[in-house]
């Protein structure tokens, strides 16, 4: 699995100097149930809202009226409580279930893609089409090295720089590692 999503992201090429981007590369299908449930951040892209934190988590639930709830969980010590943010999330694209809009402050909604998820719906990345916004996901708090780099593969391939990604610490002794916030 990890030597066909390295060979597809390969496949995607980087746009010239002056070009417009492409459109980010959403997967064919996501299905919504299977989505549901816990994702721990494994990396991004930091920026203010979530610079810093540490061992952060989502949790998404489908409402009765199609939006989806995401409660997004972290720590600003790891000795310390966690503290939460309520977001919600809109499918833009019902026919595959890849692409929305999410806020944590209404009316301001960002767009999203899926641009990749496992066939186990155990690995997810989610980027925005500025290419200033990425998520890597796991349903665990720790992933292997390999597919590690086969998930920059996918960010690069969709015109990512993996240089800005990094690790977010979800145990003490990642703090002050190399790749890590």
């Amino acid at each position: 699995m990890l030597a066909a999503l390295a060979l597809a992201a390969c496949a995607t090429p980087m746009p010239e100097f002056g070009e417009e981007e492409e459109p980010l590369q959403a997967v064919g299908y996501v299905d919504v149930d299977r989505y549901m449930g816990r994702w721990y951040v494994i990396a991004n892209i930091p920026y203010f809202a979530e610079r810093g934190n540490l061992a952060p988590y989502v949790e998404y639930t489908l409402r009765p009226d199609g939006l989806i709830d995401d409660k997004y969980t972290a720590w600003e010590r790891f000795d310390g409580p966690p503290f939460t943010k309520d977001g919600m999330i809109e499918i833009t694209n019902p026919m595959t279930g890849a692409e929305g809009r999410i806020t944590f402050l209404p009316p301001l909604w960002q767009d999203y893609a899926v641009l990749f998820v496992d066939k186990e719906y155990r690995y997810s990345i989610i980027g925005h089409p500025s290419r200033d916004y990425v998520w890597l996901f796991a349903r665990e708090p720790w992933i292997n090295d390999e597919m590690y780099e086969a998930m920059l593969a996918v960010t690069h391939a969709n015109g990512f720089d993996v240089g800005r990604i990094l690790k977010i610490p979800h145990k003490p002794e990642d703090l002050g590692t190399p790749g890590f916030q």
